[in-house]
């Protein structure tokens, strides 16, 4: 009788100990339950990255998906909620491209491509929030609309309008048609300052209604359980009612 209990006794403990080694192991499998992505840019994507790289030369590079954490930081001062809630953000959120100068590493500007994604609910907030913080920052932003075909000196030349990338003298060049669009490429606003001996150009960008296409503006609703809270809101209202919620508090 002894010698059976003492072998059911070995026996489970034997077994907990294998269930506990099994265990650490798929745990330990877990944390590195990964695999390659194919390909980091879509083909729209290389295409364009393509052209932007033909019309920089070799005084500029540029980079691909980078966060804007690595772009911006959070400026002092702010509480410890708000600045994790900032920087939060500035993790999750990247530029499709950042342009820097070759010989410092400085940062020009960045380079956005609207394909469909960006016509999301999710996507229409992710823009806005991309839009702010690079405008705060004053890093200029030029959007482009996918293409089959890109043409080389259009977006060379609209880098240096934005101020992306710099020439002599930049003259007052007709860059938007009647509808303020041209090739895909949606300028709204642009407004020069003179910084030191650098002009510096800041995009003022609009955000598409995904419904009608015309342009979101930012409200504040002024009745109702929602008053006082801010959104975006369908410029062409009342005929187009379109609205996403900026502010979720």
């Amino acid at each position: 009788m002894l010698y059976l209990i003492t072998a059911l006794i070995i026996f489970l403990v034997l077994g907990v100990a294998f269930y506990l080694i099994k265990k650490s192991s798929l745990q330990a499998d877990d944390e590195f339950s990964y695999q390659k992505i194919h390909t980091l840019l879509s083909p729209s994507e290389r295409s364009l990255l393509g052209v932007i790289e033909k019309s920089l030369g070799s005084d500029y590079r540029v980079f691909s998906k980078i966060r804007l954490c690595d772009v911006v930081e959070v400026k002092k001062g702010l509480s410890r909620y708000a600045e994790r809630r900032a920087l939060n953000f500035a993790s999750t959120n990247y530029v499709e491209f950042l342009i820097c100068r070759a010989n410092d590493m400085s940062i020009r500007g960045a380079v956005e491509l609207d394909d469909r994604t960006h016509n999301t609910p999710q996507g229409v907030r992710r823009d806005h929030f991309v839009d702010k913080v690079l405008k705060v920052s004053r890093i200029p932003l030029l959007r482009v609309k996918p293409r089959a075909n890109y043409s080389i000196s259009e977006i060379t030349r609209l880098l240096e309008h934005c101020g992306i990338i710099e020439k002599e003298s930049i003259q007052g060049q007709h860059i938007k048609d009647n509808n303020g669009v041209e090739n895909g490429i949606k300028i709204v606003n642009t407004r020069i300052e003179s910084s030191e001996n650098t002009p510096t150009i800041e995009l003022e960008i609009e955000v598409a209604c995904p419904r009608c296409g015309a342009g979101l503006v930012e409200k504040v609703a002024t009745k109702g359980r929602y008053a006082g809270r801010k959104y975006l809101g369908c410029s062409n209202f009342p005929n187009c009612r379109y609205a996403e919620g900026v502010n979720k508090r």
